[in-house]
């Protein structure tokens, strides 16, 4: 079976109403967009969908019903999503006011605390006024790192194999030692390591 219904309002004829069609089973229907407080009647129809013989039935009697008052104070607003747009805006501009009294209080919980550098360089703010390249620089001037100027003279120090050498060096510094005493109390006076500018 196949259903068609339609709806009317008052000063308003059958053939100017809208056809909604229902399927079989189907014992509820929708009826959207209609005006508050106001009379309407609605009619129903069916046809078979088997055979070769498909015609609709009559209309039914109309069923006339009521619509519920609208609400006290509240007005049906010509665009639906109008209420959706202002709670929107209404709802951003409630967060940015909360940032705004939030936001400090926030800075203030969630602050770490970030110790004062100038205990650390006060050497840097008294001595050199905050200078850091001054600070950084060294004491000495600069010319004495200069590649320039004379290195100072370091005698040679000489390694010689124990075995082999050994009898020269004791000759070569018996030599330059004047000899004192021959009493040495255990401690030698000569060893394999010579460094002749000191």
């Amino acid at each position: 079976l196949e259903f068609e219904a339609r709806k009317r309002s008052p000063g308003h004829s059958w053939e100017e109403a809208s056809l909604m069609a229902l399927r079989q089973n189907q014992q509820w229907i929708s009826l959207e967009t209609l005006t508050p407080d106001t009379l309407y009647e609605f009619q129903v129809r069916v046809r078979a969908q088997r055979g070769s013989h498909k015609t609709w039935s009559p209309w039914s009697q109309p069923l006339a019903f009521r619509t519920r008052p609208a609400a006290r104070g509240k007005q049906s607003l010509p665009f639906p999503w109008f209420g959706h747009i202002i709670m929107g805006i209404t709802g951003a501009f409630g967060f940015i006011i909360n940032c705004q009294y939030i936001g400090p209080w926030l800075k203030k919980v969630l602050k770490c605390h970030i110790p004062d550098p100038s205990e650390f360089f006060s050497q840097l703010k008294s001595e050199h006024g905050g200078d850091f390249q001054k600070w950084l620089s060294s004491p000495f001037p600069s010319s004495s790192f200069s590649p320039n100027t004379q290195a100072p003279e370091i005698s040679p120090l000489e390694v010689l194999d124990r075995d082999a050498k050994a009898t020269q060096l004791l000759l070569l510094q018996q030599e330059k030692v004047p000899s004192a005493s021959t009493e040495t109390s255990g401690h030698s006076l000569t060893s394999c390591f010579t460094n002749q500018g000191y």
